[in-house]
């Protein structure tokens, strides 16, 4: 087997398992919205729930489709599998935490929310430090640029004041600047494409 033929084997090896990850936490996140829906009495609506389970349905879209950069590493290995699944992993997780089957019995999802934000932002958290890493591995050295570093810090200091408050101001402020900047992602990579 030439080298060229296993890195392609490899990378197509890794958009699979990526794509299952990727795919469970789209389909708990539109399942959320459709029992919320469905029983509106059931199920305690909070803005800041939805908001940010519309932010990780964006994200996982956003994560699938740059990610085809992916098939540009020259040498896949296992280090590159075990990260990229990781990454995916994380943001599953975060998924996970917003859709939880248990958030009606802790008084609604923003309460659930509030209570679990130390595991959600830990995972936010986690899930910058992928997206710096993969910045790094992903863009060439002479387009490296500090501000693609520093959005990402910006981002865990958010996550930690996250981590830290329990207050509904903070927490909005938070998911308002990550929408933001998924918004100016979404809209570079649209005009990239034109």
């Amino acid at each position: 087997m030439d080298l060229e033929s296993h890195t392609v084997d490899l990378f197509a090896h890794t958009r699979i398992v990526i794509g299952m990850v990727i795919g469970l936490g789209i389909t708990r996140t539109l399942l959320t919205f459709a029992n919320i829906i469905q029983t509106p009495k059931t199920h305690t609506r909070s803005l800041l729930h939805l908001l940010w389970l519309g932010a990780m349905l964006v994200e996982l879209a956003l994560f699938w489709y740059i990610h085809i950069e992916l098939v540009l590493l020259p040498h896949w290995n296992f280090g590159y599998f075990a990260f990229y699944v990781g990454y995916a992993i994380v943001l599953y997780m975060q998924t996970a935490l917003l859709t939880s089957d248990r958030a009606p019995d802790h008084g609604g999802y923003q309460e659930f929310f509030i209570e679990r934000r130390h595991w959600f932002f830990g995972f936010f958290i986690a899930s910058q430090v992928f997206d710096i890493l993969d910045t790094i591995f992903l863009a060439p050295k002479e387009q490296l640029e500090p501000a693609d570093l520093i959005v990402g810090g910006v981002f865990i200091v958010l996550g930690l004041a996250g981590w830290i408050s329990k207050k509904r101001r903070v927490h909005y402020t938070i998911i308002t600047l990550h929408m933001l900047g998924l918004a100016i992602v979404s809209f570079f990579y649209a005009i990239e494409t034109i």
